[in-house]
């Protein structure tokens, strides 16, 4: 998992009236799991991560087809 402070944006705008930016500060999560593990890792971001404030944020479910680990040159699927 990877958590890193981010700029940007989506269909929401800055509340602050004359406090227009392009670009609004963000949180980006970067979750590499097994397949069994990829549905409850979805449903907890879902409910933990619903404020119903518009701006909650995406997730997205991206297959990971290979992987690789530099420093012992394994080449898996799952490096865990």
């Amino acid at each position: 998992m990877t958590v890193m402070d981010c700029n940007g944006f989506g269909r929401q705008s800055s509340d602050y009236a004359n406090d227009y930016r392009l670009f609004l500060p963000k949180k980006r999560l970067e979750i590499f799991s097994p397949d069994s593990l990829v549905p409850i890792i979805f449903e907890t971001i879902m409910r933990i991560g619903h404020s119903g404030q518009h701006g909650d944020g995406k997730v997205y479910i991206i297959d990971s087809n290979k992987g690789g680990q530099i420093s012992t040159l394994e080449v898996d699927v799952d490096l865990g």
